[in-house]
């Protein structure tokens, strides 16, 4: 079991993914699932799926890459030491995830998971 979360503006989740928008609401939950209070439960896998544009959600504290800037800070080493942090890319190759891709790579606590889940179309824009 793991607890599996989608970030992106435009796609749909996969079934069995909390879906964030935003880089706000996005480290609200993980901050949540990297509480002190969390470390007294049993350790869970987290998969990170996510985009490497926030679009118009981008007002919301910045870009996707924040994200990945926030988890890959020393800080956040404490809280990974029993929880693996897994992280896919499901967006093309822009600049934007090949940068997110050199924080993940030099951080011991996150690992990339490349191939991942089923790609998903992006939602028409209204």
């Amino acid at each position: 079991m793991a607890i599996k979360i989608w970030v992106d503006d435009k796609r749909e989740a996969p079934e069995g993914f909390f879906h964030f928008d935003t880089v706000a609401e996005t480290m609200f939950m993980l901050g949540a699932l990297l509480s002190e209070e969390s470390h007294k439960l049993k350790p869970v896998p987290i998969l990170l799926d996510i985009d490497d544009d926030a679009g118009e959600c981008a007002h919301d504290n910045g870009g996707y890459e924040r994200i990945i800037q926030n988890l890959g800070h020393p800080w956040a080493e404490k809280f990974f030491a029993r929880t693996p942090l897994l992280v896919h890319f499901h967006s093309k190759n822009s600049q934007t995830t090949k940068y997110m891709r050199t924080i993940v790579e030099a951080t011991p606590w996150m690992e990339e998971v490349k191939g991942g889940w089923e790609y998903v179309e992006p939602k028409e824009a209204k």
